[in-house]
């Protein structure tokens, strides 16, 4: 839990919400309700049980899935996102390798209309996977698919604040290389100096953007 309440005033949170246990789910959801966090992503398991205590309270649930690189990627992505939406959830986040953006943008491009519809689909990588000059591959997936968000994670093997804020920088240097126009948002871990950091090198590096970029903390 974060307990450094009044950095919360300073961005746009979101809450990240990793345990699908009802008593831990109630705790969050104390939480979020409680410092107004307007966006939690969970485990699509989670979203039958939290979406009947936040209906109607302006709480968006987006559901984490994965899309890896296997034949039955493509339909057992379907089938989660589908599943999610059916029990509440508003969105979906998406998370994949680098190497899997154009195998996702082929297998989603025809039926996004379809399977998002008035739902919201954001992709998350790890910083950590992409390379500068591979943002540009990334980009143009994401824009085939029409992507609402782009959302960065990033491990623990970017440990050194100059090697986080390059890879940041690289991401943000290259945001125009694609026909990608969604938001931003960050899933950093419970370190607030990351956050922090990438907030004010998106303001700096694209502040247009910068005002609808989220991050998101674990509760």
């Amino acid at each position: 839990m974060i307990e450094t309440d009044n950095l919360l005033s300073e961005i746009n949170w979101g809450a990240w919400i990793a345990d699908a246990d009802a008593t831990e789910l109630a705790r969050a959801i104390e939480y979020v309700t409680t410092h107004q966090i307007r966006t939690v992503v969970m485990t699509p398991d989670a979203v039958r049980v939290v979406w009947p205590w936040v209906e109607g309270r302006g709480i968006e649930i987006w559901a984490y899935l994965e899309y890896g690189a296997g034949r039955d990627s493509a339909s057992e992505l379907a089938r989660g996102a589908k599943n999610a939406f059916m029990h509440g959830a508003d969105g979906v986040i998406v998370t994949m390798r680098r190497r899997a953006i154009g195998a996702f943008a082929d297998d989603m491009h025809v039926v996004r209309d379809d399977l998002f519809f008035n739902k919201n689909l954001t992709i998350a990588l790890d910083a950590s996977d992409v390379e500068p000059d591979q943002w540009s591959y990334v980009f143009s997936g994401l824009g085939r698919v029409r992507a609402d968000g782009l959302m960065i994670t990033c491990d623990n093997s970017v440990g050194l604040s100059s090697d986080f804020l390059g890879r940041v920088y690289g991401m943000l240097d290259n945001w125009d290389a694609g026909a990608f126009d969604g938001e931003l948002n960050f899933a950093l871990g419970d370190d607030l100096t990351r956050h922090v950091m990438a907030s004010r090198l998106t303001q700096k590096m694209r502040p247009n953007g910068a005002a609808a970029a989220r991050f998101f903390i674990p509760v």
